[in-house]
């Protein structure tokens, strides 16, 4: 899968975004791994690639440091 084809498949969806109370989009842990891996694999800086996908920087941020936090971020290697 080319970096293009995988960025462009970040804003499709399977139907309706989920929220929560405060009107939050809740993005399933399968998502939110398949977004870390574009990000890990793109090269761009967090703050470009949160603008290019639609997640807000904090959020992305927020889900990299939890990857690394359990130790399952591809860049960390075995």
């Amino acid at each position: 899968m080319s970096w293009c084809f995988a960025m462009t498949s970040m804003k499709g969806g399977s139907g309706p975004l989920k929220t929560d109370v405060p009107g939050r989009v809740r993005t399933p842990l399968a998502r939110r791994e398949e977004i870390l891996d574009a990000f890990e694999k793109s090269g761009l800086s967090g703050v470009a690639f949160a603008a290019l996908t639609g997640v807000k920087y904090p959020t992305l941020a927020n889900w990299i440091q939890r990857r690394r936090d359990r130790g399952l971020s591809r860049e960390a290697g075995p």
